[in-house]
């Protein structure tokens, strides 16, 4: 197989550490160490970045790689224009690994000489040699497995993306559709697969909405919170007796529609949906799928709230699934391959659990369309289904059903070790998924035993019981909030509102927090949240509450799983903490009072370099969740950047650098969404062009420049302006991934430009001279193929013939190869060209155009030999041969031999013609 030639950032490295490394007998941190250096190679940065103490070393950082106690050693690395390498003559981009070294040595490093240091590729990285394999048995089983479907079931940390990644790694010679929930992870994996996919792959990634939007055009959407904050906000206007046993858990009750009312209408199965507006199940329909689980009370109560809500309550409160409904709607009408992607031999479908039954139709109709010869694409895809916190209720049961039935019966996998978590956090995941316990089998989850823990890295647990003042809780949790790389979680709306004010705005819910990793994790209440886990669940409403149970340890679960190094467990209310202390008893936390916890955050351990990466690392994990939230920490981080000859600045050019590409990455993330934050979406996509200069990059910035144009055009100029965007594009060349995943995201409202802009006279040969030779380079896949160019200008003649624009029609018929007789035909007569277009027609057997093209020229020996092969009545065309033939035999001087009268009758009689 043939490997890139290079890396996606050129990776130099030590033999200190080379040396250090291969001379450990410790397998764990060997193989952890290839992972730092493929996480460096990739991406230019790792999960966990720490930097270093003294000023000597400033521009170094530190990656932890683990040992016999946890953190003890770290990888020390700096990028290209930081301080230490500075003046290397190296790649833009590359990255350095000088030594292995103990978590207290902070003496000062040499970074030796550029000579010393030797350049590592693909196939070195891949050389188990020298660089032990980082997968697991299962991850390898997973990825090396020949079976055309398959399943990859994890617990969160267990490797199952980098599984899913390994997968297409391993097979040349495919093109790949990789589809994904977060735009954060579609670009991680932009950035994996430039570098480790074979050179003959090619491999596209979208994130889900995105996707779907090259279908169809989106629906006006906010975020997923603004959605169930309008819905929370009506429903709590109705009357208890509407909400019937929802009355006291509206939030369930939003996740309840969404999940089986409306993400469960697949329009594949219309008998099943409501006639008026097939977007949701029909009352029996969904009486029958949940009574069992709910009781009837409850399922009478979801149906009569979503009549008494709106006339439109799909397209008010969950946009996203209306849009899946409509892009799995024209896939089943046109069995059409969208134009904007790529026609797969493999699709890969990550975070699963985030999809509704009516979104996870989607990539498996693709499947469907994209068969080939009866060979459908392989079809690979992971997920947890205890990690359900996007209200989807999802189950590998009806999952691998859909697969079934529509793609092929799956092989399931599953990974049994976590490999993110420090030890004593992993056990404590484990610890909580024991709660399932507390529900009925039918209820739980499945695939979340015990996970298998891989002890890497120390970490720390704290449960910290707030003191009485009020004014020392409200300090400590607006510490937290201040903290970069820190997270503060609230489990429940009702612990937010027990929060003091000014800390509210920087919760997190836990949907908010999935996918993204945090150094420090502070749970609020958790001692409320286990209270309500271990209360009984009886009465009428014992179903009801078991449900909300289940969904209750998901989102314990998931919140406790996102902590890197340290997990909080913040108790505001004195009677819940003792719950809480029994819950960790076993793991041995610190305890602490709030203002212990105060002077712990306040104490001046950071230096300004750390904290400038820990708000990038926020930014870029917060954008898809919380984008104003992303805007705010990217803001602060451009901020702390201060002045480089100072103190208390930043010198080091390669994070300054980063700093500001981050920012553009977050503006450009901005754009599209509803998050506020104070700037139109003009002004942001300046923001972004301007931050792309600030970091170095003008060649983003030029495409930047070119795409604010393009988006302010009027629709007559929207040619000139893509093209001008393509041009930039091409030149550009390669795209750095986060530019090229927002660019990604524009080729369905450019196909739809494109599309219009044929469809109207005006624009039709502008658009198929230039753009449509330019779709390659905007990734119009379909638009792009020689024979969809030749369609889409014989549709573009078509449209100018229909207008009367003859000569445009004219000019792009010379640029048809082949070109179809009736449509040149149809262009002569246009041009008056009659004679050769009755002789074209009449060469290809389109008699009857070929009559009326000879009448026209008029050629009536023509006319009169077409007439009588087609059997069409010829009598006044031999009268007019009679006519001609008695006027060719006229006397020479006819006027002069007629007189006045004779001449009066022949005018006469000729007029009788008109």
């Amino acid at each position: 197989m043939e490997h890139r030639a290079s890396t996606g950032h050129a990776l130099y490295c030590h033999a200190d550490f080379t040396d250090a490394v291969l001379g450990s007998s410790n397998r764990d941190l060997r193989r952890r160490a290839t992972l730092v250096l493929r996480h460096l190679a990739a991406h230019g940065r790792t999960g966990i970045t720490k930097a270093t103490k003294g000023k000597a070393n400033r521009g170094w950082r530190r990656t932890p790689l683990g040992g016999r106690g946890g953190s003890q050693y770290y990888a020390w690395w700096v990028p290209h224009h930081a301080p230490p390498v500075e003046h290397f003559a190296a790649p833009e981009g590359s990255i350095f690994v000088r030594a292995m070294r103990h978590h207290d040595d902070h003496s000062s490093l040499d970074p030796s000489r550029l000579d010393d240091y030797y350049t590592l590729n693909v196939a070195d990285l891949e050389n188990e040699i020298d660089h032990p394999a980082p997968w697991t048995p299962e991850q390898d089983s997973f990825a090396l497995s020949d079976r055309p479907i398959r399943v990859l079931i994890g617990h969160p940390g267990a490797g199952k993306t980098e599984a899913l990644w390994r997968a297409v790694d391993l097979r040349g010679g495919d093109n790949v559709l990789y589809i994904t929930w977060s735009r954060r992870l579609t670009e991680l994996a932009t950035e994996h697969f430039a570098t480790f996919a074979p050179a003959n792959t090619e491999v596209e990634t979208w994130a889900m909405a995105d996707l779907l939007s090259t279908i169809v055009e989106p629906p006006v959407a906010g975020s997923f919170e603004s959605q169930r904050e309008r819905f929370l906000a009506d429903t709590a206007r109705r009357p208890a007796a509407t909400l019937g046993p929802w009355t006291k858990d509206p939030e369930s009750l939003f996740a309840e529609i969404r999940a089986h009312l409306v993400g469960a209408a697949l329009p594949d199965q219309p008998t099943q949906l409501e006639s008026s507006d097939r977007t949701r199940l029909r009352g029996p329909s969904y009486r029958q799928r949940r009574s069992r689980k709910l009781g009837g009370q409850a399922t009478r109560a979801v149906l009569d709230v979503v009549d008494a809500l709106a006339s439109n309550p799909v397209e008010l409160y969950f946009p996203d699934l209306l849009h899946a409904a409509r892009a799995a709607r024209e896939l089943l009408r046109t069995r059409r391959w969208p134009p904007s992607l790529i026609p797969p031999d493999r699709i890969v479908l990550d975070e699963v659990q985030d999809l509704t039954p009516v979104e996870a139709l989607v990539p498996a109709l693709l499947a469907n369309i994209a068969t080939r010869d009866g060979v459908r694409p392989r079809f690979l895809c992971a997920g947890d289904e205890g990690q359900t916190v996007r209200p989807t209720d999802f189950e590998w049961g009806w999952f691998k059903d859909m697969l079934a039935s529509r793609v092929g019966r799956p092989e399931s996998i599953s990974l049994t070790t976590n490999l993110r978590s420090p030890r004593r956090i992993g056990l404590l995941i484990n610890r909580v998924a024991s709660l399932y316990g507390r529900v009925p089998k039918s209820v739980r989850p499945r695939g979340v035993a015990g996970a298998r823990i891989s002890d890497v890295i120390n970490d720390t647990i704290i449960h910290c019981e707030a003191d009485a003042g009020a004014d020392s809780i409200a300090e400590t949790l607006e510490a937290l909030a201040a903290r970069p790389g820190t997270a503060l979680i609230r489990l429940s709306r009702a612990a937010a509102e027990n929060a003091p004010v000014p800390s509210r705005e920087a919760l997190l819910s836990p949907a908010q927090a999935k996918g993204r990793e945090f150094q420090i994790v502070c749970i609020l209440d958790p001692g409320r949240w286990l209270d309500e886990i271990a209360a009984g669940s009886t009465g009428k409403d014992r179903k009801l509450a078991l449900l909300r149970k289940r969904t209750a340890i998901d989102r314990f679960r998931v919140s406790v799983s996102r902590a890197t190094e340290t997990l909080v467990f913040l108790d505001l209310d004195s009677a819940a903490a003792a719950t809480t202390r029994d819950f960790l008893r076993e793991f041995d936390p610190l305890p602490m009072t709030s203002d212990d916890l105060l002077f712990l955050l306040r104490a001046p351990s950071s230096e300004p370099e750390e904290l400038v990466r820990a708000c990038i690392d926020d930014a870029r994990a917060s954008i898809d969740t919380d984008p104003k939230r992303a805007w705010r920490l990217v803001q602060q981080a451009v901020r702390r950047l201060g002045d480089p000859g100072r103190a208390e600045g930043v010198s080091d050019d390669a994070l300054r650098r980063e700093a500001h590409c981050a920012r553009a990455r977050i503006a450009l993330g901005i754009v599209g969404s509803e998050a506020d934050v104070g700037l139109a979406v003009g002004e942001l996509m300046i923001e972004a062009k301007e931050s792309a200069k600030e970091a170095g990059s003008d060649k983003s910035a030029d495409v930047l420049r070119a795409l604010v144009k393009w988006q302010r055009s009027s629709d007559s100029n929207k040619p000139k302006s893509l093209l001008d965007l393509a041009g930039s594009i091409e030149a550009a060349a390669p795209l750095e991934p986060w530019l090229a995943s927002t660019l990604q995201r524009l080729r369905g409202d450019w196909a739809r430009d494109l599309s219009r802009g044929i469809d109207s006279p005006d624009t039709a040969e502008a658009i198929c001279r230039s753009l449509l030779t330019a779709a390659g380079t905007l990734g119009l896949h379909e638009m792009s193929a020689p024979g969809q160019i030749a369609t889409l200008r014989e549709r573009a003649i078509e449209v100018l013939l229909n207008a009367g624009r003859f000569e445009p029609a004219s000019n792009l018929l010379s640029l048809l190869e082949q070109r179809p007789p009736k449509l040149e035909a149809r262009v002569l007569i246009g041009l008056g060209r009659f004679g050769e277009a009755a002789s074209l027609l009449e060469e290809v057997g389109e008699l009857a155009m070929a009559l009326d093209a000879y009448r026209r020229v008029p050629d009536l020996d023509a006319a009169i030999r077409i007439a009588k092969r087609t059997g069409t009545d010829i009598e006044a065309l031999e009268w007019l041969e009679e006519l001609r033939d008695l006027m060719a035999r006229r006397p020479t001087k006819l006027r002069l031999q007629l007189n006045e009268s004779e001449t009066s009758w022949l005018k006469k009689t000729l007029s009788l013609l008109e």
